[in-house]
């Protein structure tokens, strides 16, 4: 009698601890983002934090697919992708202080699904962890949305053009653009601009070297101009070489 009692027992207490066994083996697809959040390191090395998700119905090369085009909106660089390998290696935009922080991904297959871990390596002082769990959760969560083109997914990590996009005109040639352009015309010098040279205290030979240099010139060197120049005591050799420079001008 009391075998016959003791093998329902013991049937019973296998099947209690086959299920606590499938509780506590059961994957962590339904856990939380946030749940996952590790940090490790020290003030003397670095800062490493950690968060992952998984995702059902997402396979590896387009949860890596997605993440590769959507992490630029989250301020994060895709230095380089590897589909086949479900890994990212990125870097985080400029701040205002301009540092750069590493970021890696890692895609796992679970099942149908997918795991996408993130590694986040933050210097040991300088960086809140205030708010970075929920960023980083956040930034893990594109794994979980479509590419705004679909059939880029299916691509193995690789791009396709937007469809039906207006497409970018053609920049110039080389050789157009290394052809100069024109020069402004500098109008042609006059007395007034001699007479600002001369009170702007610049010396005389600099000023007899632009007026020989200059393309063009208009000077008034009839008496009254002549007289004026004088009583504003505009050097003689500057208004030699004024009148040297009008009789040279092409006629």
């Amino acid at each position: 009698m009391n075998r016959s009692l003791t093998l329902p027992r013991t049937a019973a207490g296998v099947m209690l601890l086959t299920c606590a066994l499938a509780i506590v083996a059961k994957p962590a697809a339904g856990a939380s983002c946030l749940d996952t959040f590790k940090k490790r390191g020290s003030i003397f090395t670095h800062w490493v934090y950690t968060a992952n998700a998984d995702f059902a119905d997402v396979s590896v090369k387009v949860a890596v697919e997605r993440l590769r085009q959507q992490l630029p909106s989250k301020q994060i660089e895709v230095l380089s992708a590897n589909a086949e390998q479900g890994t990212l290696h990125c870097r985080t935009l400029p701040d205002k202080a301009q540092r750069a922080f590493d970021v890696d991904f890692t895609v796992s297959p679970l099942g149908s699904g997918a795991r996408v871990t993130m590694v986040l390596t933050l210097p040991p002082t300088g960086v809140s962890d205030a708010g970075l769990r929920e960023s980083m959760c956040d930034t893990v969560s594109v794994a979980a949305l479509a590419v705004v083109y679909p059939a880029a997914e299916g691509a193995a990590g690789t791009r396709q053009p937007a469809p039906d996009l207006p497409q970018a005109e053609p920049r110039a040639t080389a050789a157009a653009a290394a052809t100069p352009r024109p020069e402004p015309q500098e109008p042609p010098l006059t007395n007034e601009d001699v007479i600002k040279l001369v009170q702007a205290g610049l010396a005389s030979d600099l000023i007899v070297t632009k007026i020989m240099q200059t393309s063009s010139v208009a000077f008034d060197l009839s008496t009254n101009g002549l007289v004026a120049l004088a009583n504003l005591k505009i050097p003689h050799d500057v208004i030699a070489a004024m009148m040297q420079r009008a009789h040279d001008r092409p006629r």
